[in-house]
């Protein structure tokens, strides 16, 4: 039903307005549609327009305690709702994301689920690209931003799986201090190097020297060996039986024969010592090493080996010993001093022109060897 209107009239009391049994009608008719729709108050459901929270009674607490009523506590979640002051706490506690400390299969968790490690043999199964490994980082391995090197069996990693360098690059460190590998070039790397001294081996420096002259073995410039042949940068083939010698300076080559390096080096004219004895006693003494020493007597005579604390003879003393003459050469080994096993021991060269060597293997211990009889 539409609203009803009382008609009030053109001015009070002029008769063109509704009287007042029609007014009433409408009044009532009006509650009347009112009541009918609503009952007691307007249905809720029937309203078809929008009102503002705030102007609704107890809007806020419904919620409040609406949603209180939904939310439920649960493992390690704690709920707390006040009323009063109209706020709702949500605690969680407890850690490891729920996990606890074990062997789960691949990995194995600790520290109440702060640290998890993957098993080396899941690790070895695992495939590496070529190229994947940079210097200083292992890149990313099945999601893992590191992996431990003990979980990394020996030789695993190939040298296929470094990265690609270029060429003359050599894999170390230049950087001071310690750190990651670093690709170095060669001069780098050169520039790491000792220069070689007298007591340390190394690189030689630039050479400085003149044609006639090259490096020698302990990094300094020295003159070549006598007789050295240039045969320059383009020439003939090198004799036969020769040594090739660089020449630093310009970059050509030189060779000496063997003779010219044997007559440089002072071995041509070399000749082993001898040591002349015509009496009948003599005692080695320390220029008869690697000489010979030759006994001439008609009357028996004795070479005399001599203590270490007598005459220091260097472990390793070498010399022959030749009987010339007719009389017997004896070899004696002083007191304590060790012949062929026997203390103090000697023997007697076996025949004229016959000869024995002597070496000293020890401080006073002696072998002879040659012609000579038992050592008694």
């Amino acid at each position: 039903m539409a609203q009803q209107t009382i008609a009030l009239g053109t001015a009070a009391n002029d008769g063109t307005g509704d009287d007042l049994r029609t007014a009433g009608g409408k009044i009532n008719a009006n509650f009347t549609e009112v009541y009918t729709a609503s009952g007691d108050a307007v249905a809720r459901a029937n309203h078809t327009g929008s009102q503002a929270a705030s102007t609704i009674s107890d809007f806020s607490e419904a919620v409040d305690d609406r949603v209180a009523s939904l939310l439920m506590a649960g493992s390690n979640v704690t709920l707390t709702y006040d009323d009063a002051a109209g706020t709702l706490t949500i605690a969680a506690s407890g850690g490891g994301a729920g996990i606890s400390d074990g062997d789960k299969g691949d990995i194995v968790v600790s520290g109440g689920g702060a640290t998890w490690v993957l098993d080396a043999s899941r690790i070895a199964s695992l495939s590496l690209a070529d190229s994947a490994v940079q210097p200083g980082s292992l890149g990313t391995l099945a999601g893992l931003n590191s992996v431990a090197t003990g979980n990394l069996d020996d030789n695993a990693v190939t040298l296929g799986k470094f990265q690609s360098v270029a060429t003359a690059t050599i894999l170390g460190r230049s950087t001071a201090g310690t750190g990651l590998v670093e690709p170095m070039t060669p001069a780098t790397a050169v520039a790491l190097l000792p220069v070689a001294t007298t007591t340390l081996k190394g690189l030689i420096g630039p050479f400085t020297g003149t044609a006639d002259q090259c490096v020698q073995g302990d990094g300094t410039i020295g003159s070549k060996l006598p007789g050295a042949t240039d045969i320059g940068t383009n020439a003939a083939p090198v004799v036969a039986d020769s040594l090739i010698v660089k020449k630093l300076s310009d970059g050509t080559h030189g060779y000496s024969t063997g003779t010219q390096i044997i007559a440089g080096l002072g071995l041509a004219t070399k000749a082993v010592g001898i040591n002349a004895q015509t009496g009948t006693a003599y005692t080695l003494a320390a220029t008869d090493g690697g000489a010979e020493v030759t006994m001439s007597n008609a009357a028996a005579n004795t070479l005399t080996i001599p203590a270490n604390a007598t005459v220091a003879l260097p472990v390793g003393f070498i010399c022959s010993v030749t009987m010339l003459g007719a009389g017997v050469t004896t070899v004696d080994g002083a007191t304590g001093v060790t012949v062929n096993g026997v203390s103090g021991g000697g023997a007697a060269i076996s025949a004229q022109y016959r000869s024995v060597t002597l070496k000293k293997i020890a401080t006073d211990t002696w072998v002879m060897q040659g012609a000579h009889g038992a050592v008694a």
